[in-house]
């Protein structure tokens, strides 16, 4: 059940739509200095820490001993998730562009629409299906340019496509676990759980050194992208007690407009940071196309299955 506070939720989904729209950005410039799994490591780290700080100082560390066999598994499965959907997303920035990877992440609120039909026994009705098949011409549209030389000559652009669209997968998978698991903690415990989980798992792969070889741009490039996890996971958390997560979904469509606007913004007036990428006409109806679509998927309500058994 959620709290049915409806401005304060979609105020919260709108300051995940900002730091998701602009960490991109930040990302593919950090990029030039540090490999992935470091990034993701030293963001893992900082928000665990930072999450543990503050419920130590509220005195509400989560118990271990609510820890049963279906929370654990729920734990496991949220904390594999958020770890493949960031490491597979910045090993997809690596190859494709900012504006490229944020239109195609948004096929995430789309599998985690589908994965809901499973899980809360829903299903789309005619028009959440107009709404993927918007998205899927939007997606063709932004790609037009790029379709021919994805399949024949640009081996590095098809692999990163394919890897922020299995981003998209493992963001979908996170999502629907932490969803069931706001019934045993609340949002800040859950989030602290998950990023300590994914900090022990990048430990083995990560070089912390490499911060000793970083300016003070990328250095704080990296203070920028390990606070952006705390604050843009920490505020999606809590607009999902607030309100429904189609609501939630819907809202978070926007990231990719706001991830074209602020791309034009650091390439018009910081041209030296990142390569000037022209976006056609058509590049901009299809990306408009496939936040109109995820927003038709989210806002339409769903048609709730009747449980039966065999």
């Amino acid at each position: 059940m959620v709290t049915g506070r409806l401005y304060l939720g979609i105020l919260l989904s709108l300051n995940t739509v900002l730091f998701w729209g602009v960490l991109p950005i930040a990302q593919k410039i950090l990029l030039k200095e540090m490999d992935a799994y470091t990034i993701t490591w030293y963001r893992f780290l900082v928000a665990s820490l930072l999450l543990c700080l503050s419920l130590a100082y509220k005195k509400s560390l989560p118990k271990l001993s609510l820890l049963d066999k279906k929370t654990v598994f729920l734990l496991v499965v949220s904390t594999l998730g958020l770890a493949g959907n960031f490491i597979l997303y910045l090993l997809g920035l690596r190859l494709i562009s900012p504006a490229h990877t944020q239109v195609l992440i948004q096929l995430a609120p789309i599998f985690f629409g589908i994965g809901a039909m499973f899980f809360f026994k829903e299903r789309f009705n005619f028009y959440q299906w107009l709404g993927f098949l918007i998205v899927l011409i939007g997606l063709v549209l932004f790609f037009n340019e790029k379709l021919t030389e994805m399949f024949s000559t640009d081996k590095d652009y098809f692999s990163g496509v394919f890897l922020v669209v299995l981003a998209a997968v493992t963001w979908a998978t996170y999502a629907l676990a932490q969803k069931k698991l706001l019934s045993t903690f609340s949002s800040q415990k859950i989030m602290f759980l998950i990023y300590f989980g994914c900090f022990l798992v990048f430990t083995p792969t990560t070089s912390p050194l490499q911060i000793q070889k970083l300016d003070s741009l990328h250095l704080w490039l990296l203070i920028f992208c390990s606070l952006n996890t705390i604050f843009a996971y920490g505020t999606f958390a809590e607009a999902l007690v607030h309100i429904e997560a189609t609501k939630v979904s819907s809202i978070l469509a926007l990231t990719p407009i706001m991830t074209i606007i602020c791309l034009t913004l650091t390439t018009q007036f910081f041209p030296e940071l990142l390569q000037v990428e022209k976006i056609t006409l058509p590049g901009i109806s299809g990306a408009v196309l496939v936040v109109l679509g995820s927003v038709t998927i989210s806002l339409t309500k769903t048609v709730a299955l009747a449980k039966t058994t065999v």
